[in-house]
């Protein structure tokens, strides 16, 4: 049993592990109940780019609980759903898109940091904050695709060089739309130095414009 693992059976026995969806004790070592196991797995990931489910009626309850309450059952669920996209893939540190200030104070905390801190640990890998916002951007929901591009463009600046010079990475967001946010995010590491960057994102949402 690894360190995750043994981990999870720890927290089981002070907080029982509960199905994000129902609500119903399950396993240690489950992430939702069998019933509730009928996510629109989104079957478009590659190499370039991992995606886990779509963004549906059928995943918002998860992404609302995690997003909104930091529900730990909602995240390591979005994280187990990531990491069989990726289970089969090695990269040598994991970090996540930075929030906005106004998101983390209004939240006290990053989503898709949590995530990709969960992620790396089923992986056995390291987690590291490898960017941050040069400066504010607005909400990227309402807004057409090239607005979104040009909202993003050069907001992202990379730090703790010394983890992303030459390295692997996977880039971890959790919903994605046309992808811009990521791009940007992207180009932000390779400009820094990176050997390579895959980004993952929890959910695909279709552009509506």
């Amino acid at each position: 049993m690894n360190s995750y693992n043994l981990k999870r059976l720890a927290l089981n026995v002070f907080y029982p592990n509960v199905c994000p969806f129902c609500g119903k004790i399950i396993p240690y070592d489950e992430y939702f109940d069998d019933e509730c196991d009928d996510l629109a797995r989104c079957r478009e990931s590659s190499r370039q780019f991992f995606r886990a489910v779509y963004y549906n009626d059928k995943s918002k309850p998860l992404i609302t609980a995690a997003k909104e309450h930091a529900d730990g059952a909602a995240i390591s669920a979005a994280a187990r759903l990531m990491f069989e996209e990726i289970r089969d893939h090695t990269f040598g540190v994991i970090t996540a898109v930075p929030p906005s200030k106004a998101r983390l104070a209004e939240n006290g905390y990053s989503f898709p940091e949590l995530l990709a801190r969960e992620l790396a640990a089923m992986c056995g890998t390291r987690y590291r904050k490898l960017l941050v916002k040069k400066f504010e951007t607005k909400e990227q929901k309402d807004l057409t695709a090239e607005e979104r591009r040009l909202n993003v463009e050069g907001a992202f600046l990379a730090v703790n060089e010394r983890f992303v010079r030459g390295g692997d990475i996977l880039l971890v967001d959790d919903v994605s739309t046309t992808g811009a946010t990521m791009n940007e995010a992207t180009r932000a590491l390779f400009a820094a130095g990176a050997t390579s960057v895959t980004p993952a994102v929890f959910a695909q949402t279709p552009l509506n414009v």
